[in-house]
């Protein structure tokens, strides 16, 4: 996963992002791009 989001994301926005143990990234998918819209943690 972390592959990914390097892929899509800087490394300003990827420091933003609460990892827990349960965590969602929800993206869109819109002409062969992905776009982060947020992280769920539970």
């Amino acid at each position: 996963m972390y592959r990914f989001i390097q892929k899509w994301l800087s490394q300003e926005q990827i420091k933003a992002i609460k990892f827990t143990k349960c965590c969602i990234l929800k993206f869109e998918y819109s002409e062969g791009m992905f776009e982060f819209k947020e992280s769920i943690s539970q």
